[in-house]
């Protein structure tokens, strides 16, 4: 009967059997854990990049419509350039007419010639009025379209932040948790190292 009874050494492995264990569940626990929150940090920064994506494209789409605009102002500023040399040079050839013919040609002929000249220098300025109309309209489009933009800008900076802050933050709590996944590691052999050590010197 007496040969029934447990020995020291079936105590100690049953103690030693019981720590491991709870280590163990400590590790799994601690292992899924883990894993879990990783999986949720990883939607999470998938989320934001797709996002970041979508309000990207958004924003694209304002800076095509600059571009577009801003083509069509340099367009506009080198017509009126050109229109207001044209105008100036008019204006100098008139001068020049008046001093040279004014007191040598018919007056009747002079009025006929000096008012056609007259009327060429008012559609000509019709036409630069026109084209100043145009780029004014241009120039506030252009501002309309940055301040359409502005909120999505704004949207953007607040994602990318988030995202930087999300990937840090990850970064931190996996840095961590696999220092502490170690450590029980570690905890579980030490202790099953130990009670093997108080195995042998019992029996001794």
């Amino acid at each position: 009967m007496q040969e029934n009874q447990p020995t020291l050494q079936d105590s100690v492995a049953l103690q030693t059997i019981a720590s491991v264990s709870k280590i163990k569940n400590s590790l799994d626990k601690a292992t899924l854990d883990y894993a879990n929150r990783l999986k949720e940090y990883g939607i999470k920064i998938a989320k934001t990049k797709n996002y970041i994506k979508v309000q990207t494209q958004k924003i694209q789409i304002y800076l095509n419509k600059l571009d577009d605009i801003n083509q069509d102002i340099e367009y506009e500023k080198r017509l009126l350039k050109r229109l207001n040399d044209s105008f100036m040079k008019k204006a100098e050839m008139i001068e020049e007419f008046k001093l040279e013919f004014a007191q040598s040609i018919d007056t009747s002929e002079f009025e006929k010639i000096y008012s056609r000249k007259i009327q060429d220098m008012v559609i000509l300025l019709d036409e630069i009025e026109e084209v100043e109309q145009s780029l004014l309209e241009k120039e506030l489009s252009k501002l309309n379209t940055i301040s359409e933009m502005e909120p999505h800008k704004n949207i953007l900076e607040n994602m990318e932040h988030e995202l930087l802050s999300l990937e840090l933050e990850k970064d931190r709590y996996e840095s961590l948790q696999v220092h502490n996944l170690s450590h029980l590691e570690v905890q579980k052999i030490e202790k099953l190292d130990d009670n093997i050590v108080d195995v042998d010197v019992q029996e001794e």
